[in-house]
């Protein structure tokens, strides 16, 4: 779809295909020409080299398990039958950990900033 209809109109079935729902965005991020140049660039940026790169790592769960510091797994409450969540899920079993839900789906920080920003700090400590 990207090659044939270009970056927007595949980032908009990416979007939905992972629940992201622009209507629910309570954020104040001011759409200005350079807002709307920046988001274009990342775009393209996010297919041409990220979709790629993601699907050809291999997470290194021994090396997870032996770390120092804690790892918390996050996933999004509204976002449970998508796949980011279910990875998140998936690794957080991997790990022998639990999950830690925030509000939204995959762009919850965008949906619900401030309840997503009090669980940010809930988990990171003060």
């Amino acid at each position: 779809m990207y090659r044939r209809e270009g970056a927007t109109a595949a980032i908009r079935k990416f979007a939905a295909s992972i629940g992201v729902h622009h209507d629910r965005k309570q954020s104040s991020i001011e759409l200005t020409q350079e807002n709307i140049r920046v988001a274009e660039n990342n775009r393209e940026s996010f297919f041409k080299y990220d979709v790629g790169a993601a699907s050809h790592y291999t997470l290194d769960i021994g090396a997870m398990k032996t770390v120092p510091t804690q790892i918390v797994i996050a996933g999004r409450r509204d976002g449970r039958k998508y796949f980011p969540y279910l990875c998140a899920a998936s690794l957080a079993d991997h790990l022998g950990i639990a999950i830690t839900e925030f509000p939204g789906t995959h762009a919850g920080f965008l949906e619900y900033p401030k309840e997503f920003a009090e669980k940010l700090m809930e988990v990171l400590g003060d």
